[in-house]
């Protein structure tokens, strides 16, 4: 998503369906002069899974437990992007163990809000 020299308030709601045993990994990319926080969070059903805090470009492994084939799990992300120069906005998911073994399904959606 294309930005501009302001804040933003970012918040992703992701349904994650495992195709194998496997430790997915976030990272939200940004204009080389931008900041931010966030926070992510792994779960399924009421188990709770992690909570993890992280800045913008910079990955991190979420889950300290692989997510179990063919289970579906949710992820949520919030945080703030403090940019000072025009660009643009990923969220990049990627998986620590196995290539290509999850699949992000409806009613996903990533929201990039003015504050």
């Amino acid at each position: 998503m294309p930005i501009g020299p302001r804040s933003y308030r970012l918040y992703a709601w992701l349904l994650i369906t495992a195709n194998s045993n496997v430790i997915p990994a976030i990272n939200i990319a940004g204009p080389g002069s931008a900041g931010g926080q966030f926070s992510v969070e792994l779960a399924r059903a009421a188990s709770f899974y992690d909570l993890a805090n992280f800045g913008l470009n910079g990955a991190i492994g979420v889950g300290g437990t692989a997510m179990t084939s063919g289970n579906t799990y949710v992820m949520r992300v919030d945080g703030i992007i403090v940019n000072t120069v025009s660009g643009s906005v990923s969220l990049q998911l990627a998986c620590q163990t196995t290539p290509n073994s999850f699949t992000v399904v409806q009613p996903s959606f990533m929201d990039l809000l003015p504050v």
